[in-house]
């Protein structure tokens, strides 16, 4: 499974959330999650076109940033994975 359908499981199960992967010592997200996290966290958001936009934190970011907003999700990376090694 590649990291974007990891990604993609895992929002169709948390519409509502912005949902964080750990991407080795990154949370990152990807899509609108990014345009809302960058907006709402000061994040600097990178896009490769209109639709496709990601942004993250370093992993030691994560406790301050949590406490900015209160509509959140954090998924680790599944050993599966190697997008992220």
């Amino acid at each position: 499974m590649s990291f974007y359908d990891f990604v993609k499981r895992i929002k169709s199960r948390n519409k509502d959330k912005i949902t964080f992967v750990k991407c080795g010592v990154f949370f990152v997200c990807i899509g609108e999650d990014a345009l809302i996290a960058s907006e709402v966290l000061g994040l600097k958001k990178t896009c490769f076109s209109k639709q496709i936009c990601k942004c993250g934190m370093p992993v030691s970011e994560v406790v301050n940033n949590l406490q900015k907003i209160d509509n959140y999700i954090i998924f680790a990376r599944p050993n599966h994975l190697r997008a992220c090694n």
